[in-house]
């Protein structure tokens, strides 16, 4: 059993920064909220037992998350006013 990997090995951010590499080529915006739930998660449990869905106590920090980013894009203008997505100028 010398050869157990811990989660230490384990870069698990390297899928969502390729992700997000090839967004931002694509000009598509998104939310990464990988940082976000790490910390949270680190304070209380936010997943299911042995289930990747939230928990009440998970979808309500994440929920917030999400809005918040989408009025910070509504605000720079990303938004037309009738909340239909459009492409936003670089």
């Amino acid at each position: 059993m010398g050869n157990v990997l811990a989660s230490d090995d384990f870069d698990f951010t390297i899928p969502n920064r390729v992700l997000g590499e090839k967004l931002k080529e694509m000009n598509i915006k998104y939310i990464d909220l990988l940082e976000d739930i790490a910390t949270v998660l680190g304070q209380k449990p936010l997943y299911k037992p042995n289930d990747s869905d939230f928990n009440i106590e998970g979808n309500e920090p994440v929920a917030s998350m999400i809005a918040e980013n989408l009025f910070l894009h509504q605000t720079q203008g990303i938004f037309k006013s009738r909340g239909s997505l459009v492409q936003a100028r670089q």
